[in-house]
């Protein structure tokens, strides 16, 4: 029963933190943009500061659960907006906001949920440098792949932003969109799998999960080769830092890999 109530108060956390933020940002975009941005910090802390292991480790499937709670909330906030009966609008300020949350529901599925320190899903700082210098290098070698075909026929240009629009979007990357999103399935995920399945059968799912998150992107695609871009090139990512996290113990890698990322598709853009 303890364990319910405990769960049970996750997941209702997780759903205030995004109606909250939603009904801020239908008020002020710019504040609710910027509590963002702030909100994983505090709970960084407690990941960090607190070193117990699981005192209390949910099932196997506790991963696959809680991407399946995101995945419906979302569709089912998704689908109110769309039927008119959600008070507040969707923009790009939510948007981000709102993937920043999955942070906050791994935080708390951690601390409450599981009773447990962050060092055991790869909330740890060992080797700081190393795990920084394989997220830029995979980041780095797999926007090269992506976009080597533009740069072999000359059609590759940076952005009106340049530069200054990696500098702006990598810290806004960092804080919301990878670390939700890296915490989720290199984090929490794979550790719950691997209770169960061996890393690579765990990694191998994770990544597919992880391709399948994007396709609604993906249904905007105009082409296969675009659809492959969209999907594709998340679920190679997800294999790559699986691994990296597997070898690591440290989610920081991917973290770093993930916001560099995006960061140069900001560039370009």
């Amino acid at each position: 029963m303890a364990t319910a109530i405990r769960w049970t108060g996750v997941g209702f956390a997780h759903v205030g933190v995004m109606v909250g933020l939603a009904a801020l940002a239908d008020h002020s975009p710019d504040l609710a943009y910027s509590l963002a941005l702030a909100l994983p910090v505090p709970l960084l802390y407690a990941l960090f500061r607190r070193r117990t292991p699981p005192t209390a480790p949910a099932p196997w499937w506790a991963g696959l659960a809680v991407w399946a709670f995101v995945v419906l909330s979302r569709a089912g906030a998704a689908a109110l907006v769309a039927a008119g009966k959600a008070p507040f609008a969707i923009g790009p300020h939510l948007a981000i906001a709102g993937t920043g949350s999955l942070f906050a529901l791994v935080a708390l599925a951690i601390l409450l949920g599981e009773r447990s320190g962050g060092a055991a899903f790869g909330f740890t700082t060992q080797g700081a440098l190393r795990q920084v210098l394989l997220g830029v290098g995979l980041a780095l070698a797999l926007q090269a792949i992506m976009r080597a075909p533009a740069w072999a026929t000359g059609q590759l240009r940076v952005g009106a932003g340049g530069f200054a629009a990696l500098a702006q979007s990598f810290p806004t990357e960092l804080m919301t969109i990878a670390l939700g999103e890296e915490s989720l399935f290199r984090g929490y995920m794979q550790v719950s799998l691997q209770r169960r399945y061996p890393w690579w059968f765990a990694t191998f799912l994770i990544s597919m999960l992880f391709g399948l998150w994007h396709l609604p992107a993906a249904l905007f695609a105009p082409s296969l080769l675009t659809l492959f871009g969209v999907v594709g090139f998340p679920f190679a990512f997800g294999l790559l830092a699986g691994v990296m996290f597997r070898l690591t113990g440290s989610i920081l890698g991917p973290v770093v890999a993930h916001a560099l990322y995006n960061a140069v598709n900001a560039m370009f853009a």
